[in-house]
């Protein structure tokens, strides 16, 4: 027999059956013969290189949610601190230094705002 010593499951028309690979036998492993694609030394590489993309993959994400936190966090740190300036100057009583002040803080607001959206 030429076959693959491997069996595998078929799902059709809400069935499932069980037959011998199709796939002619390349690779002995012990005293079984397998395919390419049921080498179990291969398996476990491929396994292997899936495992470490996945977790790169993962590392990726979280680290790139938390610098999206670490950037609002700043930003909300940013709003906190105009609308503490706006007080304290609206509570001196001089407004037309307040209304620069909270002009330029709006404005770095507003440009850092846009830098996060890059």
């Amino acid at each position: 027999m030429n076959q693959c010593i491997e069996r595998i499951v078929t799902f059709r028309e809400l069935a499932h059956h069980e037959h011998q690979c199709p796939r002619t036998k390349t690779v002995r492993r012990g005293d079984k013969w397998y395919c390419w694609q049921h080498d179990p030394v291969a398996r476990l590489g491929r396994r292997a290189v899936a495992h470490t993309r996945a977790e790169a993959e993962a590392t990726e994400m979280s680290n790139a949610a938390a610098l999206r936190q670490l950037k609002l966090s700043e930003f909300d740190n940013l709003v906190r601190v105009a609308k503490d300036a706006l007080e304290a100057l609206l509570l001196t009583g001089y407004y037309p230094a307040a209304r620069a002040h909270l002009k330029a803080v709006l404005d770095d607001i507003a440009a850092r705002r846009a830098k996060l959206k890059e």
